[in-house]
């Protein structure tokens, strides 16, 4: 069976280093973000996902390895993508991670 955990090389060979963690609802999301950082961020900006999708709440060894960094959760804007957001930044920042809930419709309409 499938077991929970990052996806996201380049994002997990980097994380001890990243300052930023991106962490994005799935696989095509992960891709077509990786492809805006620029260059010169890349190891410091990292894009993760979890392999369980929007419905998976983060494990404790995944917040482990968040704390010390700024985490944004961009999730899908409809239900299911905010619950589980919702979900993931409720978990981080009850563990001391500063984390904020990233909604493309926010920014599309600002």
């Amino acid at each position: 069976g499938s077991k929970s955990g990052w996806m996201g090389l380049h994002g997990i060979r980097h994380l001890d280093e990243a300052q930023m963690v991106w962490k994005v609802e799935g696989p095509t999301d992960m891709m077509a973000l990786m492809g805006a950082i620029p260059d010169a961020l890349r190891d410091r900006h990292i894009v993760l996902t979890n392999s369980g999708g929007a419905g998976e709440a983060p494990k404790d060894w995944q917040i482990d390895q968040l704390v010390g960094k700024q985490v944004n959760i961009i999730h899908d804007n409809d239900e299911p993508g905010q619950k589980g957001a919702t979900v993931w930044c409720n978990s981080l920042a009850e563990a001391g991670i500063l984390v904020k809930n990233v909604q493309l419709r926010e920014l599309l309409n600002e």
